[in-house]
């Protein structure tokens, strides 16, 4: 799995498929086992979750960072 954090870094951790399901709207539901040391997969999170709260949060501010 694989991301760009705020500093156009890479963020990437190797996962497993787990789960999918095809929902009635043809979107798919799916769950991914994250494969690494706890230490690895926390940083990973704790990078995509910041990411994700960022763009969530700046999505019509064009001068965030």
């Amino acid at each position: 799995m694989m991301a760009i954090d705020l500093d156009n870094k890479f963020i990437e951790i190797m996962g497993e498929l787990v789960y999918c399901k095809k929902t009635v709207t043809g979107m798919y539901h799916s769950g991914i086992k994250f494969v690494g040391t706890n230490e690895q997969v926390v940083n990973f999170a704790v990078r995509l979750i910041k990411e994700y709260n960022h763009r969530k949060n700046n999505l019509f501010n064009p001068l965030a960072k």
